[in-house]
């Protein structure tokens, strides 16, 4: 635990250069900018959200430059530990995210005037941080497989799919019946939070388990 400690410290200081108070500012002000449009807070969620997810992939970015992936051989860090300490901090950005987007909640309210509650804003939260962490168990093995260089341009196609998915699941819920299945499923999951909660936490657990298994197999055939 305490080298994958180190590794994850290792991870920041990467991205520590890029990852300044002005421009953490000026993601919050762009937040603020998109809810006022959009009218909505949870816009204001997925924009500081995909602040973090940005830097996700900046040690990659970095350690290709500079060859880190052999550095981390001659520090007897094995590869397995490489892709756990790079997945614990991944996540460590989305939860520090989701943090702030919790902590700009209230300004971003007084902006928008929508009356939303500190439970509606953490729920919010948690639906956003799931989808754009089990993106990032689609992206962190395309990186550990094939590098960024080769892998950036793919590693956009799941926010790509998300667009269309979104549109899709749009047209899909103009059927009476898609509505009134989607209101029954909304009643299950107000009386039965804990459940849905733990389910949910479950499924994100297994999926993000498995990405790491593969992204370790892919990482331990690479050659540097």
């Amino acid at each position: 635990m305490r080298r994958l400690g180190a590794f994850v410290k290792l991870d920041w200081f990467t991205i520590k250069p890029y990852c300044t108070w002005k421009n953490t500012l000026l993601f919050l002000v762009m937040a603020a900018v998109v809810s006022q449009f959009g009218q909505s807070i949870s816009m204001m969620v997925g924009v500081v959200m995909m602040y973090a997810s940005m830097y996700v992939s900046y040690p990659f970015a970095v350690g290709e430059k500079s060859n880190l992936d052999a550095l981390y051989a001659t520090l007897a860090l094995s590869r397995r530990e490489v892709v756990a300490g790079r997945y614990l901090f991944a996540i460590g950005l989305d939860v520090g995210a989701a943090a702030l987007a919790l902590a700009a909640g209230p300004m971003v309210r007084g902006i928008t005037g929508e009356d939303v509650g500190i439970v509606q804003l953490a729920a919010t939260i948690a639906i956003v941080f799931a989808v754009f962490s089990l993106v990032q168990a689609v992206q962190l093995p395309l990186y550990f497989k094939l590098g960024y260089a080769k892998a950036k341009f793919v590693a956009v196609m799941p926010y790509v799919l998300i667009s269309v998915g979104g549109l899709a699941a749009a047209t899909v819920m103009k059927d009476r019946n898609v509505v009134a299945l989607a209101a029954n499923v909304f009643v299950w999951i107000e009386a039965n939070p804990v459940w849905f909660a733990g389910a949910c936490m479950t499924v994100w657990a297994v999926i993000m388990a498995a990405s790491c298994r593969l992204a370790a197999a892919f990482y331990q055939k690479r050659a540097f």
